[in-house]
């Protein structure tokens, strides 16, 4: 047999085969250092200070490192393989994909700082630093094409390219929860400075290189002049200069001092302050800065000045008084008297000073007093000798006249005394006799009158007391009906969904199958709606019996009403309405339960959807304002629909009450905008509709931005 083999051709098919098994030495060689390499990386990334977690497009978990079981509370195990939106919670829109959910809410965040919400096993909320990235994996396909896949509604907003869902995503989380806490306290911290005291900071030259809004509204000057007030420790080149070495030496020294300044300011009126000046020492502890916290102290001063003034003014005025005025000791020595009592009782000044206030006060009023001194003396409790006692008073002559005597205790710095005022009652007491007989007819007469009110009373507690217990035993009913009906209705929705997913893929005839997908649709509906209704009553049962539980936490209201307008937006563009949100000026953030809120706001939207027609505008708008003399939010839903009588703007928040002009146009159950009501008014606020006078409704309601009695 021929062959074109030559030795040339051999030694050259030999070289090949060296060259090919070189090869495939470095290939292998290749591969060991890329599966070492991957397996350092994945020791590095388990071990990694931050959590990471590594998600399937699907939304469940392909890794879960150890600094992320720390985090959330979970292990590996009870993560690997399942859906994470029990520590990553997502809108309903995300169908519980946690991944989807996390790149909608990297891309959509106004910046990185904005925490992301999740959830520890234990069950409290903790906030996130989060960041991603894509992980290629090619040779697998993550997603079939599926007939009756429902359309996105929120993929053209919150999605610019479809294949970054083929793709692993890699999730760094850091918890930012202590941090979070701690900038908000330190920003408490310093506003609660800033709001109480004025504050100043001055160089080693004393020069002002800092001062608060509160020293500068004080003093009525601007932050700017105060660096130009020159190098005075105390601010004012008016204040004594004595004072103002005297702390200058004291903090030079490192110390700190403490006590009060006064400011002569150029307009002429003086400012008191107590003050504390604090060096802030280098590590040679020389003084490199002072802080002075002033606290503005003015008015203090200027009351103690009124108080002497109103001391003289006070000695004038009791010594022109109508009625006698008059001061003793503990023991009932005199003290003082003013010319109406020589009038009243007939001595002198001299006669009565120094006396025993026996002598104007016989038997039995001398004895009273006497026992209460023993008794405070005693005990030191009491505190009042009388009010408006009505007494027998005694003259010179030794003639008994009647008094109104008021003694009251005054507290002095080495004691106290008692000071009583004497006011001649004689003839009141003619007047007062005069008028009885005529009382008395008047009393029996009251008392005939008392006594049918009283029966009337009682007969009206009767039936409140019936009304009462008949309300409470239908909040009981409710609750027990809603509990007993909710268990089998989510079994109906259960098994509805069931068939639904098998009809989509019939082995019948297509006119069958349209026929029970109907049906099938018609009792889903009908389930939801009647769970719809269910929940409605347990709510409103809770809110009755006061067992609905509130978890006020700090919330975005803007945010909050953003996200909801993005879960109704396929049915506003479907019933093709016009949808706007006024930007609001101001901050949003308000203490409320968000869950509730939600819920609140979520009715008022469905309404306003269900009862416009095509082409009609909804608006939603923010005020701010006051309730109850705090900070407070106002938020508008302002629609074109059907409207509401003005004589049923109140009743439509009663239960199972509905507006005539939509009983037969949109059904609903009446329970809704109830227990809107209840859950506005269970947040301090308050709910209430109004007409829009280009038709339609307008509903507001008004929260609190903090709730009282709440610390966080």
């Amino acid at each position: 047999m021929k062959t074109d083999l030559t030795p040339e051709k051999v030694n050259s098919l030999l070289h090949e085969l060296d060259s090919l098994k070189k090869q495939n030495q470095e290939v292998s060689q290749a591969g060991f250092d890329l599966i070492s390499a991957q397996t350092h990386l994945q020791s590095i990334l388990h071990n990694a200070a931050d959590g990471i977690i590594t998600f399937n497009p699907d939304g469940t978990v392909q890794s879960f490192n150890l600094a992320a079981q720390l985090i959330f509370g979970y292990s590996e195990g009870e993560m690997i393989t399942q859906q994470a939106h029990h520590i990553i919670p997502c809108p309903d829109w995300s169908e519980h994909n946690a991944a989807a959910y996390i790149r909608y809410f990297i891309t959509s965040r106004e910046h990185a700082d904005i925490p992301l919400l999740g959830k520890h096993k234990s069950g409290q909320d903790i906030l996130l630093h989060v960041s991603s990235a894509a992980a290629s994996e090619q040779s697998s396909e993550l997603f079939e094409d599926d007939p009756f896949a429902e359309e996105d509604p929120f993929a053209d907003d919150t999605i610019e390219d479809d294949a970054a869902y083929d793709n692993l995503l890699v999730c760094f989380f850091r918890d930012v929860t202590l941090n979070k806490k701690i900038e908000r306290e330190l920003k408490d911290h310093k506003l609660a400075l800033d709001n109480a005291a004025g504050v100043i900071v001055r160089d080693q030259q004393f020069n002002v290189i800092h001062a608060n809004s509160k020293i500068c509204k004080i003093l009525n000057t601007s932050e700017e002049a105060l660096y130009d007030s020159g190098n005075c420790l105390v601010l004012c080149p008016n204040n004594e200069d004595e004072i103002a070495e005297q702390i200058k030496a004291i903090v030079l020294d490192g110390k700190s001092w403490t006590g009060e300044l006064k400011f002569n300011i150029s307009n002429g009126n003086k400012l008191f302050f107590n003050a504390t000046i604090t060096p802030f020492l280098n590590e040679q502890g020389t003084p490199y800065q002072f802080l002075s916290i002033l606290f503005d102290i003015t008015e203090k001063k200027q009351s103690e000045l009124e108080i002497i003034d109103k001391e003289h003014r006070l000695s004038s005025l009791i010594n022109s008084a109508n009625d006698g005025i008059i001061t003793i000791t503990p023991q009932g020595i005199i003290l003082s008297i003013n010319p109406m009592v020589t009038q009243q009782f007939g001595f002198t000044k001299d006669e009565l000073l120094g006396q025993n206030i026996s002598i104007l006060t016989p038997s039995p009023h001398r004895e009273n007093h006497d026992t209460y001194l023993k008794r405070y003396l005693d005990t030191r409790v009491a505190r009042v000798v009388g009010m408006d006692r009505y007494v027998d008073a005694k003259r010179k002559d030794g003639s008994l006249f009647p008094i109104q005597l008021s003694v009251s205790e005054v507290k002095l710095n080495d004691g106290i005394i008692f000071c009583g005022t004497i006011k001649d009652i004689t003839e009141q007491k003619k007047m007062e006799a005069e008028i009885s007989a005529y009382q008395n007819n008047l009393e029996y007469k009251i008392k005939q009158q008392t006594h049918s009110l009283q029966l009337a009373k009682e007969a009206a507690e009767k039936a409140q007391k019936q009304a009462e217990d008949a309300n409470l035993a239908k909040s009981e009913f409710l609750a027990n009906m809603s509990h007993e009906l909710r268990t089998p209705m989510h079994g109906i929705i259960s098994f509805t969904k069931y068939g639904l997913k098998r009809f989509k893929k019939p082995e019948m005839g297509q006119k069958d199958f349209d026929k029970f997908f109907r049906y099938f649709t018609n009792i889903d509906t009908s389930s939801s709606r009647l769970l719809h209704l269910l929940n409605d009553l347990l709510d409103l049962a809770k809110l009755e019996s006061g067992k609905m539980s509130y978890d006020f936490q700090p919330t975005d209201l803007q945010q909050l009403v953003e996200k909801i307008a993005m879960e109704f937006s396929a049915k506003i563009n479907e019933q093709k309405l016009n949808f706007s949100c006024t930007v609001p000026s101001f901050p949003t953030k308000l203490v409320c339960d968000s869950g509730k809120i939600t819920q609140v706001i979520s009715n008022l939207f469905s309404n306003a959807i269900k009862f416009s027609t095509e082409g009609k505008n909804i608006t939603v708008s923010f005020t701010q304002t006051t309730i109850n003399k705090s900070p407070a939010i106002e938020l508008s839903v302002i629609d074109q629909g059907v409207g509401i009588p003005e004589s049923e703007l109140k009743s439509v928040f009663d239960k199972f009450i509905q507006s005539s002009n939509t009983k037969t146009n949109a059904g609903g159950t009446g329970l809704g905008l109830a227990i809107c009501q209840e859950m506005i008014h269970g947040h301090q606020g308050k709910i209430w509709a109004e007409h829009n006078p280009e038709g339609g409704s307008v509903f507001k309601f008004i929260l609190p931005a903090q709730q009282k009695n709440l610390i966080f």
